[in-house]
């Protein structure tokens, strides 16, 4: 079984749905062993117990319009940092540039972005160290 150290009691987590670590996990049996479920071969695998420790998502992470981890983080005016996809799409509903609000302050914007470099490089730096987290695990169950 994999033993992985994951902390709850962060307060910036307890809203967030996480997909990506439920999956990463895998499930347990009755015997508390994880097994990561083949989905190609509908096959299932006890892994050998492996110390590992992923790092938690933040809520900063996300992107309030897509609730995805961003990839390209940008700020608009209001100061909220959305994925540039996302925003750019948001802006596209709008006729009159003029009529252009902040989907989550409700402030009026203008189609400024600034890419959020410090956000963007925690985010990849995470992914990362977790990506080598997901690699030691798979190399020893080998």
């Amino acid at each position: 079984s994999i033993n992985v150290e994951v902390p709850m009691e962060n307060p910036q987590l307890s809203d967030i749905p996480n997909p990506h670590l439920l999956e990463f996990l895998g499930s347990t049996n009755s015997r508390g062993e994880r097994s990561h479920r083949n989905k190609s071969l509908g096959s299932s695998m006890t892994l050998p117990q492996v110390a590992q420790y992923m790092e938690p998502l933040y809520k900063t992470f996300f992107c309030p319009l897509t609730k995805k981890i961003m990839d390209d983080p940008v700020t608009v005016a209001s100061g909220v940092t959305y994925e540039r996809e996302a925003i750019t799409e948001w802006f596209k509903k709008f006729e009159n540039p003029e009529d252009i609000v902040c989907p989550k302050t409700g402030q009026k914007l203008v189609r400024v972005l600034g890419t959020n470099m410090a956000l963007k490089a925690t985010i990849q730096e995470w992914k990362e160290r977790n990506e080598a987290g997901r690699i030691k695990v798979a190399q020893a169950a080998l």
